[in-house]
């Protein structure tokens, strides 16, 4: 069974947003998975934590006011939060 760390891992090496070489992408975002794992219990705090790493942590240019940045980011979180659906978040 893949556990929801592996998903949320999985999740963010797909969307690769600093498209960094595929090789590297599988170990690149895994730092912020426990992060996004403690926010998955709520859809606008996920966002935010997302949208911090983004801007604060990965330097990316992501800017809020950006119609297809934000679009981005909602269907990153829609997929995250998918995944999380009847998982047992404290087990991770």
């Amino acid at each position: 069974m893949t556990s929801i760390t592996e998903k949320i891992s999985d999740i963010l090496t797909q969307w690769n947003p600093l498209e960094v070489p595929a090789h590297i992408a599988g170990v690149e975002y895994d730092e912020y998975v426990p992060r996004i794992v403690a926010c998955l219990h709520d859809q606008e705090r996920l966002a935010n934590c997302i949208e911090g790493i983004l801007i604060n942590d990965l330097g990316t240019g992501y800017d809020p006011s950006l119609e297809e940045h934000v679009r981005d980011l909602e269907r990153v979180c829609a997929e995250l939060l998918r995944t999380s659906d009847g998982q047992d978040l404290e087990g991770r």
